[in-house]
């Protein structure tokens, strides 16, 4: 049977509400609000009596709040809100975890939703405003007699893939050799794994023909022909891409002597370099990480998630991540709330829910943001710029990197699958439409920073971290990827993956990006120690793959093989683009802004 558990904070303590009233006169322009009032509405699933009376006295009594029965009188000027489908309510999350954990209540479920009531305004602003708070792709507003069942959630007419023509064609003759035709997910798999967000599709595009023109030809073109003569210094032979403009100094330097201290291996979710801290032999490590397209639909996740995400890729290093830097760039953000483009949020809504996404998750790891600037320019509004960087270290001696061998065994840690992030690594790497604006709300995923923090915890544990013999962190792609990147062959057990709720199919559980989900390698002698050691920080661990030596990359779900891919295809990162390429130089125009207080270059 459900109950409602409403809370409010008494008006002295509705420093949310004062703010919003602020914003809404300030900002939005609206002159009849007076006050907001926000109730936390909270559905108590199979609690009976007796539980209802426990939960409101040990989660929810508070002295600066109320708690309700049910709904309050409200005035007309009232909207309900809550999660999309997919997407990761923290609040719903702690409280049903207290609920659980401190009170033994398991059989419990709770949701969460809110209200907010408007006092004092015409339908018109009320509108303006519900408009402002609501972003469609993060919240949907709840009618009185909304069902908040996701069964049908995942229900798709098309596939949704960001794959070509091309190489469609290519995985389909490729499987024509295992006389059978790829299913739904094996094509999901190899989309995501050949997406631009997880193989830099775009910057390994071979570059035919390049050409240079316009204001600065002769500067372009010194640049352009000490490249090839790096190339040729470094006997390369492989096409001229992006990707190689990007990295032929650091092979240069190499080749030259200058980077004896670069600690290489087949791990690279972060560049290492060995140096002494404290005479101790020490793996120091440094990671960037963008977040543009999430941040701009979504900003308060996109940007939690940025740094989270960066946080996780040194920690897959065994690094712990002590600083951190964040570099945005947006649309002046003081802008008339009537400039914005139709088909984005206001640049003020995203540079503020951004800053506190990514402030939350940082306040919450412990972890010192040491520089953060914000460039304003009108170019931003084409697309935001978020950028998380983290500096990390780990003892060498409590690291080792080893292959996989027959018969490992790869644990997940942290978090359970859910239904987030579904399609994200696809649909960051794909252009923006009006149809596919409309369908990413949950490719954007929302962090869990105290669960993290478990994560790091253990990491930082001696002997569970010299058992891991290779690592990788749960983003883009999911399992599929995570786990399907630390050996040349597996077969993973889709159904032992924990799931934050039934009704997961293989697709979902394959290819969610769940957040705070770290895969490790371990020798099978290992798996029980590497148990006790996550249950004293509180860690689900589960066995969910083992190393095979089939060179396939298999999933198995109720006892079926539900997808087998071999490896040198998927590794091959389907058919090969090509571009020719026109630089056309102009003369730069310095311009000012400032709000900047610097100069911006155009």
């Amino acid at each position: 049977m459900g109950r409602t558990i409403i809370t409010e904070r008494f008006s002295n303590y509705n420093h949310e509400g004062r703010r919003l009233v602020i914003e809404a006169t300030n900002y939005l322009k609206l002159q009849t609000l007076k006050s907001v009032r926000i109730l936390h509405v909270f559905e108590i699933e199979n609690a009976n009596s007796f539980e209802l009376d426990t939960i409101k006295n040990q989660i929810f009594k508070e002295p600066i709040g109320i708690i309700y029965d049910s709904v309050p009188s409200l005035p007309r000027t009232h909207f309900k809100i809550k999660h999309i489908s997919g997407q990761y309510d923290f609040i719903e999350d702690q409280v049903e975890e207290m609920v659980h954990t401190m009170l033994g209540f398991n059989h419990i479920s709770i949701t969460h939703s809110l209200i907010y009531s408007l006092e004092s305004i015409t339908y018109q602003e009320f509108e303006i405003f519900r408009d402002y708070i609501v972003n469609p792709l993060e919240m949907e507003l709840v009618t009185e007699d909304e069902n908040n069942s996701v069964t049908n959630y995942a229900e798709n007419e098309t596939l949704g893939l960001g794959m070509d023509q091309a190489d469609l064609d290519y995985v389909f003759q490729a499987f024509e050799s295992e006389n059978r035709v790829p299913n739904q997910l094996e094509l999901k798999i190899i989309d995501t794994y050949w997406s631009d967000h997880c193989r830099h599709t775009t910057f390994n595009t071979v570059l035919d023909d390049v050409s240079i023109e316009g204001t600065y030809t002769d500067l372009i073109l010194k640049s352009w022909n000490s490249y090839l003569e790096t190339r040729k210094y470094l006997n390369r032979t492989k096409p001229i891409t992006l990707m190689d403009l990007a990295t032929i100094n650091a092979k240069e330097i190499k080749k030259k002597g200058f980077l004896e201290d670069w600690d290489i291996s087949e791990e690279v979710n972060a560049a290492s370099i060995n140096v002494t801290l404290d005479n101790q032999e020490t793996l120091l490590l440094f990671k960037n990480e963008t977040h543009n397209h999430p941040t701009e639909v979504e900003p308060y996740g996109g940007a939690s998630t940025c740094i989270g995400g960066g946080v996780r890729d040194p920690l897959s290093g065994r690094g712990y991540a002590y600083q951190a830097m964040r570099i945005s760039g947006s649309k002046n953000p003081t802008l008339s709330y009537k400039k914005t483009h139709p088909l984005k949020l206001s640049s003020r809504k995203i540079c503020q829910d951004a800053a506190l996404g990514y402030t939350d998750y940082l306040n919450q790891m412990g972890i010192d943001g040491g520089y953060v600037k914000e460039y304003y320019h009108d170019g931003f509004e084409a697309k935001r710029l978020e950028l998380g960087a983290l500096i990390a270290a780990v003892p060498k001696e409590d690291v080792q990197k080893s292959i996989p061998e027959l018969g490992d065994c790869i644990i997940l840690i942290g978090g359970r699958t859910g239904r987030d992030g579904l399609g994200a690594a696809v649909g960051s790497s794909s252009a923006s439409t009006k149809r596919s604006l409309s369908s990413v709300g949950a490719e954007v995923q929302k962090g869990n920073p105290v669960l993290e923090r478990k994560i790091v915890r253990l990491f930082k544990r001696p002997e569970f971290l010299k058992r891991i013999k290779r690592c990788n962190d749960f983003g883009a792609g999911g399992v599929s990827v995570a786990v399907g990147e630390l050996a040349e062959s597996l077969r993973i057990y889709l159904d032992r993956v924990p799931l934050k709720y039934p009704g997961l199919s293989a697709e979902e559980i394959a290819l969610s990006e769940s957040q705070e989900r770290m895969a490790i390698v371990v020798a099978k002698d290992d798996v029980e120690f590497m148990f006790r050691e996550a249950f004293f920080e509180d860690l689900e661990a589960t066995v969910i793959a083992e190393v095979t030596d089939t060179q396939k990359l298999e999933m198995f779900y109720d006892n079926s093989c539900v997808a087998a891919i071999t490896r040198n295809f998927l590794d091959s990162n389907g058919v090969s683009k090509h571009q020719n390429v026109l630089m056309q130089s102009h003369e730069v125009q310095c311009e000012m802004d400032p709000l900047n207080k610097a100069s911006q270059r155009a």
